[in-house]
């Protein structure tokens, strides 16, 4: 990837996604709720890596823009899933997963934007 400015959107929207878990597990912690840690989300979230790292070698900038696409509503799917076990959830917990959530459909409208951008150049 080449554009700066695609590298500073992708930049930006990392470093939030980086807050987002930091978040979370303040807040699951502050009210006493805990993540699982299974060995099968490690290992998902190594092969993720492993697809991204070899997506951003060897992909066009609009390929790489459809992919985060979906990976924007794969994270929009898991976001809705785990409101509804809100019950479940801390009132504090529940309004992080709202925001975070409203976040991700935003960055999603975002990165459509900009396929459609790169697709007509």
């Amino acid at each position: 990837m080449n554009d700066p400015n695609l590298q500073r959107f992708f930049k930006t929207y990392a470093e939030q996604r980086y807050r987002f878990g930091h978040d979370i597990k303040g807040q699951l912690k502050a009210s006493n709720q805990f993540i699982s840690k299974g060995g099968s989300a490690a290992a998902a979230l190594h092969r993720m890596w492993l697809d991204t790292k070899a997506l951003f070698a060897s992909s066009t900038d609009e390929a790489i823009i459809q992919e985060c696409i979906r990976g924007e509503e794969y994270a929009i799917e898991e976001y809705e899933e785990a409101l509804e076990q809100a019950e479940e959830m801390a009132p504090s917990v529940k309004v992080m997963i709202e925001k975070q959530l409203n976040s991700i459909k935003e960055a999603r409208i975002s990165l459509q934007e900009l396929g459609l951008t790169y697709a007509t150049l």
